[in-house]
């Protein structure tokens, strides 16, 4: 397996440039993921109801939208949001979508496979370096609590997570805008195994890694 020293880990975009914006629909929290000493200097949380208004994003280049998200809200702002994939921002949806507050956005299906024999497979993209597929379907030994259904990617799609029926979990859309949409199905890239003490702590890290690379490709 790949391994990584992160110990002296920095980026030449994200915290100097830019911070991502984290669109947050509940209250504020210390333990929260835009709170988390990895990531605090490089995340700064907006709170839907309150922010999300004309010019709010102009700031950013990256966005993430969480799993819990209010989506009816965000669907009231979808131009918005539009916007900015329209503008060469880079979102990062996690949510389990069931509206279109994206253009274009595939729906959340949730698998008839049964958790015990259902498998997530890791794709080589670099996002997944060092982190086993193990660590990813279990969680102190019980499965399904990072993912349970899947979505239908656009054809040109790169696809970086699948299942064991070759289902996509999550895709990186770099034709459909001017900007690129990575997106899941209810599959927190950033947050999962956050808190865990094993290799799915590495993909929010490895995360960041990649979006630095794509703002540094871009500048």
């Amino acid at each position: 397996m790949d391994y990584m020293d992160y110990t002296n880990l920095t980026f030449q975009c994200i915290g100097k440039n830019t911070k991502i914006a984290y669109l947050d629909s509940w209250e504020y929290e210390d333990l929260e993921t835009y709170n988390n000493e990895l990531y605090k200097d490089y995340i700064k949380r907006i709170d839907i109801y309150k922010d999300l208004k004309a010019h709010c994003l102009d700031e950013f280049k990256i966005l993430v939208i969480p799993m819990g998200v209010d989506q009816l809200w965000l669907l009231r702002h979808k131009e918005l949001l539009a916007e900015f994939l329209d503008s060469g921002g880079i979102v990062c949806d996690f949510a389990a979508s069931f509206c279109e507050y994206l253009p274009n956005l595939p729906f959340y299906i949730q698998s008839d496979m049964p958790i015990k024999d259902r498998e997530l497979v890791l794709s080589k993209h670099c996002i997944f370096k060092g982190v086993r597929a193990y660590d990813v379907n279990y969680r102190r030994g019980v499965k399904g609590f990072f993912n349970r259904g899947f979505i239908k990617p656009p054809l040109e799609a790169e696809l970086i997570l699948t299942d064991s029926e070759n289902e996509c979990v999550a895709y990186i859309d770099r034709t459909s805008f001017k900007g690129i949409l990575l997106k899941s199905a209810g599959a927190d890239l950033l947050s999962f195994g956050l808190f865990e003490n094993d290799t799915a702590r590495r993909m929010g890290l490895n995360l960041l890694i990649w979006l630095d690379t794509q703002l540094g490709e871009n500048v």
